[in-house]
């Protein structure tokens, strides 16, 4: 559970899996929101870059607290991070995470990728 003046700081996620975020909005910019989102990208995102984050919609977290937010979704299995924000459903208010920066947590389990090996041309030297 991060945000709403508390801060919070989210622990390890793990690459190709469930991650489920809940945002407490009491005492932060969100309190009074009626619906919040959460827009997260992955691999050193920020709102600056050219990348679109995934901007999905959060739920009233059932059994929690008036104010308190919970959305799922699975990690991309490239991710080495997610960097995300809480926002109203208009884009006009943001929670970041503590001092004015993204909330960030590091991604473990990630897929590595090893270069292909091209074959050899014959003209290149391969056998023929």
């Amino acid at each position: 559970t991060v945000g709403g003046g508390g801060g919070g700081t989210p622990g390890a996620l793990q690459a190709n899996e469930l991650v489920t975020v809940e945002y407490d909005a009491t005492g932060g910019p969100l309190a009074s929101a009626s619906a919040v989102h959460i827009a997260a990208g992955f691999n050193g995102w920020s709102p600056e870059s050219e990348e679109r984050p995934l901007l999905l919609p959060m739920s009233p977290a059932e059994g929690s607290p008036a104010g308190a937010f919970r959305v799922a979704f699975v990690v991309p299995g490239t991710a080495r991070s997610m960097e995300f924000a809480f926002t109203d459903a208009e884009g006009m208010v943001w929670e970041l995470g503590p001092s004015d920066a993204l909330y960030r947590a590091r991604v473990e389990g990630t897929v590595k990728f090893k270069p292909l090996e091209m074959p050899k041309n014959e003209a290149e030297g391969g056998e023929g």
